[in-house]
């Protein structure tokens, strides 16, 4: 299990063989086929938008899960998708810590950019991210 995100009345559980919704406690898997999850973000102002982190790949689905598809994919060797978050403020930017940097969407995932990136690797790895109104720590 990597995560847990709590949001009104369904739950959703990230584990190492996909991802779990759960609405009255009924269990179902929603990840279609997406393993080895890294990171869960469902967006605060629509529960029907979640993200997802895998190796290399940040996947969205618009639909409670029902499909996904590619909106950020990291193609160096350091690839990990460590944590997802979304501003505490504008809650369409997204924010993506990975071990090749952090990344930020200020539309919902349609567009990323890459607003650290390190002096070395060890430097470039950004191991979790939280923003608040004046800072991105």
């Amino acid at each position: 299990m990597r995560r847990i995100v709590i949001g009104w009345t369904v739950v959703w559980l990230g584990v190492i063989t996909g991802v779990l919704g759960a609405e009255d406690l009924s269990w179902e898997e929603i990840s279609g086929g997406n393993h080895n999850l890294q990171a869960i973000l469902v967006s605060p102002q629509n529960n029907k938008i979640i993200f997802v982190g895998r190796a290399g790949n940040i996947l969205k689905s618009e639909d409670e899960g029902k499909s996904w598809r590619s909106v950020l994919a990291i193609r160096s060797g350091m690839r990990s998708i460590n944590d997802l978050s979304a501003d505490s403020i504008n809650y369409n930017i997204v924010y993506a810590a990975t071990d090749n940097g952090l990344y930020r969407s200020s539309n919902l995932g349609g567009r990323w950019e890459r607003i650290f990136r390190g002096k070395n690797n060890l430097e470039s790895q950004c191991r979790a991210v939280i923003s608040s109104s004046s800072a991105i720590f």
